[in-house]
Order: C-alpha cells, then sequence, then structure tokens
C-alpha cells in the first residue's frame, strides 16, 4: 500500500482506534479513512 498522509493529530485518533483491529485490518482501515480525509467534500 502506498505511505500513509494524515495530519498528525488525526494519526493520534488512529493510534487510539488501533486495539479494536486486528495489524492487517488496522492498516487497511487507516486508509480507508485518509482516503475519506482526502475526499471529504468532494461530492458537492
Amino acid at each position: 500500500m502506498p505511505p500513509l498522509i494524515v495530519p498528525e493529530s488525526f494519526a493520534l485518533v488512529l493510534a487510539a482506534c488501533a486495539p479494536c483491529f486486528t495489524a492487517p485490518t488496522f492498516r487497511v482501515f487507516c486508509h480507508l479513512v485518509a482516503g475519506w480525509l482526502h475526499c471529504r467534500g468532494a461530492t458537492r
């Protein structure tokens, strides 16, 4: 997967969610959230 690009403050929120996932699933979750952050206004 490509490198994850999210603001540092949001990375802390993602890190708090880590115990809820297995390691591979957490990586996918982080990339889904990063995609959502980068596209959040594209639907207007």
